[in-house]
């Protein structure tokens, strides 16, 4: 399939929040600070489809406005010490922007974008942590998965448009599927140790994917080195997960043909997976290498495979601030004329 990509992008972008360095809207309550955060991340796309990716009868030049790799999101979080403990919660809504992609329908709306279209909402992280410096913390509750997130958040378009411009889903999934695995939102129990100099270790307990009775867990693990000296900045990390996938067996149906069934026997296989990577900073640039390998891995998108093809590649990317103004811990940023030209395989 080939898919020639041209977008002209003019989005903007209402942080309240980017980062934990740069929180958003912090509120004293009591014992407890209460830190109200989000984003809005829009643009507006125009995608060109060729080849066997073009629709016959349809206009195959789709202009849209919506969301980047990111969706726009809003949450709302606390944090106390309390009884010797470290305890915080967090909830994030995260969604869309336009209407008619496939996640974004309702039963009065289904074959277009028109006025009753509604954009899904996704509660992808409600969650608790406790624990101190001195030992760690623990987390309970649904949030990123600890295999691949590094790969994600280093993801250069996470906060632009990414390769699936154009699409029916609610996120242009940047390289997700074509560079990384989807680290995924899970329900999970997770522990982190203490931060020894830099070093960190982190291992999850999650619910599994690819699972037709819900009888196995998955482990996930990943330990990591983060440094500064001068003005540089970096990280290098190691992971893995490992899990079982369920599939149906083969059941003799009516007039004796053998097929899938999915009334026979569950079968199980182990999932596993393991990546390596490393990046580092200095006055505004950044490198990022990453490698993953596995067997029966998930495939980006949330199935299960039988064969893990993984794709490289060098990118480079420029983007001119326009305009940035701080009003008592909200900053507006106007990013505009970003422009790419990918040629998917």
């Amino acid at each position: 399939m080939n898919k020639n990509i041209k977008l002209a992008v003019a989005g903007a972008v209402l942080a309240l929040s980017a980062s934990a360095a740069n929180a958003g809207i912090i509120i004293p309550a009591g014992d407890w600070t209460v830190d109200i955060n989000g984003n809005v991340n829009s643009f507006y796309t125009r995608t060109k489809h060729s080849g066997s990716a073009a629709t016959a009868g349809m206009d195959d030049t789709r202009s849209q406005v919506q969301t980047g790799l990111l969706p726009s999101s809003f949450g709302i979080g606390a944090k106390t010490r309390q009884n010797d403990l470290d305890v915080a919660f967090q909830f994030s809504f995260w969604t869309g922007s336009n209407a008619n992609g496939t996640d974004n329908l309702n039963a009065s709306n289904i074959g277009g974008n028109g006025g009753l279209g509604y954009s899904s909402l996704n509660i992808r992280q409600s969650y608790l942590t406790f624990g101190d410096k001195s030992w760690g913390s623990v987390l309970v509750g649904r949030n990123l998965g600890v295999f691949g997130s590094d790969a994600i958040l280093s993801d250069m378009t996470l906060l632009g448009v990414g390769s699936f411009a154009g699409g029916s889903g609610s996120s242009t999934l940047g390289r997700i599927g074509s560079g990384y695995l989807y680290a995924d939102w899970k329900a999970q129990i997770a522990y982190t140790t203490p931060n020894f100099n830099g070093f960190e270790a982190s291992a999850a307990l999650t619910e599994a994917t690819g699972q037709i009775d819900n009888s196995n867990m998955g482990l996930e693990g990943k330990a990591s080195y983060s440094f500064a000296a001068n003005d540089v900045t970096g990280k290098i990390w190691v992971g893995g997960k490992h899990q079982k996938i369920q599939t149906y067996g083969t059941a003799v149906a009516a007039g004796g043909t053998t097929g899938v069934s999915s009334s026979g026997a569950i079968s199980e296989r182990d999932s596993e997976a393991w990546e390596i990577g490393a990046k580092a900073a200095a006055q505004g640039f950044e490198v990022v290498g990453y490698y993953f390998d596995g067997k029966n891995a998930d495939g980006g998108v949330g199935q299960a495979i039988n064969t893990l093809a993984v794709k490289t590649a060098l990118a480079a990317s420029y983007s001119t601030l326009l305009l940035k103004q701080t009003i008592k811990a909200v900053t507006f940023k106007l990013l505009m004329f970003f422009h790419s030209k990918l040629n998917l395989a």
